[in-house]
């Protein structure tokens, strides 16, 4: 039997029609003010003839433009222009203009009313991306004229970052940013419940919990970040290990000269690195520089490889770190916020440079975080350098705030004898009790929900206070990391037996309550998969798998605009509560669904009809070999599990960098 299922979104791209006007490629022009004293009224009134074109996205230096000065010393203006119609979708309501980073400073008018600038006071206000709110009266239903006043300081100048945009203020308010929108990937969330005793009355109806920044109340965050397939990985682990570190090991799933197989490397050594805490993330199948494939092999080059790794080693992984610490330097306008969206749709959380994109799409939270990289040398450890950068994070607040993540890298590269030096520098700054040693998909899962979860005070009866907990499943998040809440106002005596489980510690002056996953909504026990290679329309054979079986199958019909997916049992458990996540390459406008599967008896096989939606037409993201994963999370025998059904669409010859 098959059923048509209507999906719930879990991800929209803010760039279908009605959501966004994206003018990054437009038509502007632009008018180069020498008196650099231009008024709005007079720059507004300049003849068509006194404008010459320019593009957005880069600086207006590399465009060769005839007559203008190159990197000037001192003090520039040039004047941007587009105008533009199709404005209905925001004629009645507030919108949001956004830009990508502008080198130095600006004033933006729309129709010469002034909507917004950045000035000096903004700290790196070159490389930071703008929003400002726009009045819902000052759209025209045609003839619209936006005039931005970039004023270049020195060095190069001009509208470097894309896109350049409108929002509707609701679309802005719920996609860019965390404030307002504290689970912006659409994780499941759910709720728990505590009963926090107290010695009176008066006490629980004093009691006050906060989510604390960091498990147990930490300061800092101090991990571990080794990157490539490296035969003396294992030795960097029990190095680690012997000063009470974690990190995380950012592995190809295939060897780097192009085979299309996974490597012995990856087979025999991955189960090893994920054991005493550590864990391993994604680092793409060939290692290419992500910039320079299609878009189709940029999205299976990141999905496949955590599709793999998972598979591998029978853990969720949801950390990231760019193969040659390339993240789209590209000048091609956009790159960087395709790579970022095809993290998004991999099911990637973090980035160790969590964020590439400020410059392109700033408050909009594509990422957590990043990381503070403690980089004293791959080959020969420098001591001095190790303190320096511990120095630096540990003294900038603001790092704190934003990033308590300080991490040790890159490369175990190190000559004869320095791997003791580095034990030595790690020795220093083992057993500190203000900080929290964790690996980096422990920190990414912990931060999200930080973010992500809300508690609420809900009653208070005799010496017991009430709270409610919302959080994400940590099957989404990656890891079941507890979540701290800290104590404030009364002493806390006992979490009362039958609410979700958890511990009081006390750290420092502070009482902690370290809250757990509940079983059902924890990481998953097993990890299975079958790959559709080749795209074939049905299944070749049952094959006997982690989960006897149970098997789940994909193939997409292109034409048609569907995913065929279908599940059989003939285990001896039902499969429950299954949830597909369905992720899809770039060419798709619909970045993300979430759709419910419910129930598979045993002995039962059903399908299901996924709608692929409405697609990119240019020739970028139709190029090459499209790649689908449905990712369905489930309970099976009493334990959460995954199961990964992908397709291969074999368009063309396999390469890595077509």
């Amino acid at each position: 039997m098959v059923f048509k299922i209507i999906a719930i979104l879990a991800f929209i791209s803010i760039f279908q029609p009605g959501f966004a006007l994206d003018l990054s490629s437009s038509g502007w022009t632009a008018f180069y003010d020498k008196s650099r004293s231009a008024t709005i009224e007079q720059i507004a009134s300049l003849p068509d003839s006194a404008w010459i074109p320019i593009v957005p996205g880069r600086y207006w230096e590399d465009q060769q433009i005839y007559g203008w000065p190159k990197d000037v010393e001192g003090q520039e203006i040039i004047w941007y222009r587009c105008r533009f119609d199709g404005t209905g979708e925001f004629a009645d309501k507030e919108a949001v203009f956004f830009a990508g980073a502008i080198d130095d400073y600006d004033i933006v008018y729309l129709n010469s009313v002034k909507i917004g600038a950045t000035g000096s006071d903004v700290p790196n206000a070159y490389r930071t991306a703008r929003a400002y709110p726009v009045p819902k009266a000052l759209f025209r239903e045609k003839n619209n004229e936006l005039l931005i006043k970039v004023i270049d300081c020195g060095g190069k100048g001009g509208i470097r970052g894309l896109p350049v945009a409108f929002y509707r203020k609701e679309v802005y308010d719920e996609y860019c940013g965390w404030k307002k929108t504290p689970n912006p990937f659409g994780l499941r969330m759910y709720d728990q419940e505590l009963s926090i005793v107290c010695a009176d009355n008066a006490a629980a109806r004093r009691v006050e919990l906060d989510i604390c920044p960091l498990f147990n109340n930490a300061q800092w965050a101090f991990s571990g970040r080794w990157d490539d397939d490296n035969i003396r990985h294992p030795e960097m682990k029990e190095l680690l290990r012997k000063y009470g570190f974690k990190a995380t090991f950012y592995l190809n799933t295939y060897p780097r000269d192009g085979a299309f197989v996974i490597s012995k490397y990856f087979m025999t050594t991955a189960p090893l690195l994920v054991q005493d805490g550590f864990s391993i993330g994604g680092h793409t199948l060939h290692h290419p520089n992500l910039s320079q494939v299609d878009k189709n092999q940029l999205f299976r080059q990141i999905a496949a490889d955590r599709v793999y790794l998972e598979y591998a080693v029978g853990k969720p992984v949801n950390s990231f770190a760019f193969p040659g610490s390339d993240f789209g330097q590209s000048k091609t306008a956009g790159v960087r916020i395709d790579i970022a969206e095809a993290l998004i749709r991999s099911g990637f959380l973090h980035s160790v440079t969590g964020d590439f994109t400020r410059e392109e799409i700033g408050n909009r939270s594509i990422l957590v975080e990043n990381v503070n990289i403690i980089d004293p040398g791959d080959e020969y450890p420098d001591s001095a350098r190790f303190d320096s950068f511990i120095k630096w994070y540990t003294g900038t607040d603001t790092l704190k705030t934003a990033c308590p993540n300080m991490t040790v890298g890159i490369h175990v590269q190190h000559k004869p004898g320095s791997l003791e030096k580095l034990g030595q520098c790690l020795e220093r700054y083992a057993n500190n009790p203000d900080w929290w040693y964790c690996n980096q998909n422990e920190y990414a899962a912990y931060r999200y929900q930080y973010k992500a979860g809300k508690l609420e005070k809900v009653k208070v009866v005799d010496n017991v206070a009430f709270f409610r907990l919302s959080r994400p499943y940590g099957a989404d998040m990656g890891d079941d990391v507890p979540l701290s809440l800290k104590v404030k106002n009364a002493q806390v005596s006992a979490v009362a037996p039958g609410t979700a489980k958890s511990e009081i510690i006390q750290h420092g002056d502070t009482a902690v309550i370290n809250v757990y996953q509940d079983p059902a909504m924890g990481i998953p026990a097993v990890i299975d998969m079958y790959e559709n290679r080749g795209n074939l329309p049905e299944a070749q054979a049952v094959i006997p798998g982690r989960l006897p079986g149970v098997q789940f199958f994909v193939h997409v019909d292109e034409k048609a605009g569907i995913i065929n997916f279908s599940g059989r049992n003939n285990s001896a458990h039902a499969c429950e509560s299954i949830t597909l996540t369905v992720r899809v390459p770039l060419r798709y406008m619909q970045s993300g669904q979430r759709v419910d599967f419910g129930r598979l008896d045993t002995s039962e096989k059903r399908s299901a009809v996924i709608p692929l939606g409405a697609q990119n037409s240019s020739a970028d993201y139709q190029a090459g070999n499209p790649y689908y994963i449905v990712q369905a999370d489930f309970v099976y025998d009493g334990r959460p599990v995954r199961f990964y059904a992908t397709a291969f669409v074999l368009n063309v010859p396999e390469s890595m960098n077509r």
